[in-house]
């Protein structure tokens, strides 16, 4: 099933015109509708939050699961780490900056790991 077939049965169930939706996600209708008919495919910021939406995984939504895995089997604090990054418009990156965004990315989880490192250490190993 293309992404387009996807994305307008997901729609459907929802009972919504493509203005609507539309409107729910603040872009245009037009847009949407090339969606729709896979005509153009959505940023990684409008994939994120039409995955939100619908409750599904984006690997669904483009076609490469069948298997609805939603967003809301994410703990609050997952959930608020990503809203974190799509609400923070200096940490956005668009399609042409794959490789800074891949960087980025795995800079992020380095320091993650120092950060939980850290965190476990014992008080009496920190005076060493």
């Amino acid at each position: 099933m293309k992404y387009g077939d996807i994305f307008k049965a997901l729609r459907t169930e929802k009972k919504l015109s493509q203005q609507e939706l539309a409107d729910q996600m603040q872009i245009n209708r037009s847009t949407y509708a090339r969606y729709e008919t896979s005509q153009t495919q959505p940023d990684f910021e409008t994939l994120a939050k039409l995955a939100r939406f619908y409750d599904v995984s984006i690997d669904y939504l483009l076609g490469h699961s069948d298997t609805k895995h939603t967003y809301t089997a994410l703990t609050p604090t997952q959930k608020s780490i990503l809203d974190f990054f799509e609400n923070s418009p200096s940490l956005s990156f668009d399609e042409t900056e794959a490789e800074t965004l891949q960087k980025a990315l795995e800079d992020l989880e380095t320091y993650y790991e120092f950060l939980k490192f850290k965190a476990q250490k014992r008080p009496s190993d920190e005076n060493h």
